[in-house]
This record gives structure tokens, sequence and C-alpha cells, in this order.
């Protein structure tokens, strides 16, 4: 039974068990939105807001520019530039809502990778690129992806690896040194093509 004192010093001694920073742990967790207008060492994690990358910031010098593993981004809205060694944005297992570039994704691995995860919308202006795929799609699903930019890469421009595409509209350029498109064991629903797809071995 707790005595008046004991009742008293109980904030203190759950304080040392650790059972109040339980509401300091929620409020930490609680989705909040970033902004990027300088230069940050990546990876940026996302923390169930937007993440917005402004014309003068810029994330580099991590292996993920922007990390979204089982997490999600509501929107993540790029005119500055995003770099990664292993990918510029990683979705793994998440689910970013709109995605809007119109500066630049550049990654030695994936531009953007999504690993199992789900893209509402894709939109890109500007530039995404990586030295094995400028967007790899693996297991993934991508609902409106809308190129009126540069997609690039030294392999395949989009890799869609079991994969799935709902609508894919290109009005600017997918480039890849091997495939433009490289659609292993994935679904595009509809490909509508007024720009340029090109890659040495197929388009």
């Amino acid at each position: 039974m707790l005595t008046p004192a004991s009742r008293s010093g109980f904030p203190a001694l759950a304080l040392v068990c650790g059972l109040l920073p339980i509401q300091a742990t929620q409020a930490r967790d609680k989705p909040q939105d970033q902004t990027i207008s300088t230069s940050v060492t990546g990876p940026v994690y996302a923390n169930g807001g937007a993440i917005t990358v402004d014309s003068s910031g810029t994330i580099s010098g991590g292996s993920t520019g922007i990390s979204g593993y089982k997490t999600e981004i509501t929107t993540l809205t790029n005119s500055g530039t995003i770099r990664g060694s292993q990918s510029g944005v990683g979705n793994g297992r998440g689910m970013i809502g709109t995605l809007t570039n119109s500066g630049l994704i550049h990654s030695e691995g994936h531009g953007i990778n999504d690993h199992a995860g789900t893209i509402v919308t894709l939109i890109n202006t500007g530039t995404i690129s990586g030295l094995s795929y400028g967007i790899d799609n693996g297991h993934g699903a991508i609902g409106v992806l809308t190129n009126n930019g540069l997609i690039h890469s030294d392999r395949h421009g989009i890799n869609n690896r079991s994969g799935t595409i709902s609508t894919l509209t290109n009005h600017g350029r997918i480039s890849g040194l091997s495939h433009g498109i490289n659609n292993d064991f994935g679904v595009i629903s509809t490909l509508t093509n007024s720009g340029r797809i090109s890659g040495e071995s197929h388009a």
C-alpha cells in the first residue's frame, strides 16, 4: 500500500523505471513535416509526414538520401538534389503518396528503389538516375508514373522486376545502356509514350 510519502515519490520512481518517457516517445514518433533547405548528410528518415527538398537543399553522403523503410511519406517533393551511394530514395515496404521531382535524384545504385513498397503517384520533370537503375520497382506497386524529364541508368532506365505499374506515361526520355524499360516478370497495365524510350539492347 502506498503511503502519501510514497505516492509523492512515485513520479520519480516511474521516471527511473522508464515509465514516464512513453509520452515523450509518442510525441517524438508523431508524424512531422520536414523541409531541407541546406546541405545535410543522409539518410533523412521518413516519420510519416511530408518531406520537401528546396532548390537550395542537398542530401548526400549516406547510403540512402531519403529512407522510408516501413514508413509512410505523405508527399515527397524535390526541387534540389538527393544523392545516396545505394539509393537516392529508398522505399522499402513503405508508402509514398505523391513523389514529385523537378531536381536531381541520383545514386551509384538505384535512383529510386521501391522494394515491395507502394508509390501512389510519381511525377518527374527533372532527372532520376542511377548506375544500376533509374527506378527499380522490385515487387512494388506504382499507381501512376508520369515522366516529362529524364530517367536514365547505365543499365535499365526503369526496372519493373516482379512489380506493378498501373499507368506509365512518358513525354520525356527514358534511357538505359541495356534497356530503357525492363519489364522482368512485372505488369505495366497502360503504357503511353510520346517521348523517347531507348536502350542499346532493347527499348
